[in-house]
């Protein structure tokens, strides 16, 4: 995840792919690391891959009763990039409740 995140800020957005990646498969409950790759994902214009990474991190939130909200927000532009504005919408409804 370290690897990721420092080919993230580097934008070298295709490392920090490959790295999550593997992370991933090392550490399929952390949330973290789903909505990392999501934001990879966001960056690279992958965003049936943005959604299917953020769902995931959602549903491991869910499960350990953690914040998601930055889930919902990537979730939600994924959709709307996809043109899927009432998916959007609802994502982003779920997050204006959670927010502060």
């Amino acid at each position: 995840r370290e690897r990721g995140n420092a080919a993230f800020k580097a934008s070298q957005y295709g490392e920090a792919l490959s790295a999550y990646s593997r992370a991933v498969d090392h550490f399929r409950g952390d949330k973290a690391i789903f909505a990392n790759r999501a934001l990879v994902h966001l960056k690279l214009r992958n965003f049936a891959s943005a959604i299917e990474d953020t769902s995931r991190a959602i549903d491991i939130a869910t499960y350990l009763d953690e914040d998601v909200l930055k889930a919902y927000v990537r979730r939600a532009t994924a959709h709307a990039a996809l043109g899927q504005f009432d998916e959007a919408e609802a994502d982003l409804e779920q997050a204006r409740e959670m927010a502060p």
